[in-house]
């Protein structure tokens, strides 16, 4: 008996943690058209994203593995896999089911996304496919969605409410003391 994953937990802002990899998935919604790059622009573009006091540099595309199995076609290899973090959420989150077409909390996932992952280095690299739910070798100058993830759960950094009573209050002696100078 395979024990269900946990549910994957929307943070707001984009963000989606995902508590059985322990990662916090960054997932475009506003305009995922603006989101169809290259695979240098979208390793450039995961790479530079400074979300929710994270430093540029601690996101990266998804992982999808180097795993060579599956058919040869003319277009590149094609494999079926539930590895890797693309793979997991695809098939251990139940993110595509067919019977379902039940997404959670990922309404847009369509068509092909970035991995990490090269398949020949600065030709194709691997992508992966969530209305077929494969992978698949992908020249790398073809625009494609892109995804982030990030290690470990994001959560805002909040503001403790002592602090906020205690600026509130500087601001008002502040004001307080303006008013009686004049």
């Amino acid at each position: 008996m395979q024990v269900p994953s946990p549910p994957l937990v929307p943070l707001g802002g984009n963000l989606i943690w995902d508590p059985a990899q322990n990662i916090t998935w960054y997932v475009p919604r506003y305009n995922p058209v603006a989101y169809v790059i290259n695979w240098s622009q979208a390793v450039a573009w995961a790479a530079g994203l400074t979300i929710d006091n994270t430093t540029a540099g601690s996101w990266s595309l998804p992982s999808m593995p180097a795993v060579v199995s599956g058919i040869t076609e003319s277009t590149g290899l094609i494999i079926y896999t539930d590895q890797g973090q693309m793979g997991y959420l695809c098939y251990d989150e139940g993110i595509w089911d067919l019977n379902t077409a039940s997404k959670g909390p990922f309404t847009n996932l369509e068509g092909e996304y970035w991995s990490s992952g090269e398949y020949e280095p600065g030709l194709y690299a691997w992508a992966f496919s969530f209305d077929d739910r494969i992978g698949t070798s992908t020249p790398e100058s073809i625009p494609l969605f892109a995804l982030a993830v990030h290690p470990g759960e994001l959560a805002p950094v909040p503001i403790p409410g002592a602090i906020l009573l205690f600026v509130s209050g500087l601001l008002g002696f502040a004001v307080v003391r303006r008013k009686l100078k004049k």
